[in-house]
């Protein structure tokens, strides 16, 4: 019990925070209760979309594409899991050698994520953030304040 009040409690902390960053767009029969795409704010039109045989990459915003989908789960701490709507159980897993990918979830530091001024940051790597671009690639690099491939917006379909 105390459990899951302690679970709704950070899922309405992460709410909050998350919530000046979210837009709301018109529904698709395609997408998952609670679900939302990651829109990097530099690439109009370009979504974040996970595979497990194809990669973690950005393509252009499909509404009905499940690959694009991503629920939030609370992380220990204020972090929280980034898990994908596609495949149950996968992750968003930031590193700095092997990219953004989907692995199972683990709850180890490259899957607790945090939302800072738009930059999505892993627990394992302070100073790095998510930046996401349709030639290079989904990674981790140094947090660059300016850099709209870092900034992401959570879009509520």
């Amino acid at each position: 019990m105390r459990r899951r009040v302690l679970a709704r409690a950070v899922t309405a902390i992460i709410a909050l925070v998350l919530a000046p960053l979210t837009v709301v767009e018109p529904a698709s029969a395609a997408a998952p209760a609670g679900s939302a795409w990651m829109r990097n704010v530099a690439a109009a039109g370009v979504c974040l979309d996970g595979s497990v045989s194809q990669g973690v990459r950005m393509k252009s915003c499909d509404l009905e594409s499940r690959y694009q989908r991503w629920t939030q789960a609370p992380g220990s701490g204020q972090t929280f899991e980034i898990r994908s709507a596609a495949y149950s159980g996968y992750c968003l897993d930031g590193s700095i050698t092997s990219g953004a990918r989907l692995l199972p979830c683990n709850g180890n530091d490259y899957q607790r994520w945090t939302m800072e001024a738009q930059h999505l940051k892993n627990a394992k790597y302070s100073g790095y953030s998510l930046d996401g671009s349709v030639t290079r690639g989904v990674r981790m690099n140094e947090t660059a304040q300016n850099s709209g491939y870092q900034a992401w917006r959570f879009v509520i379909p």
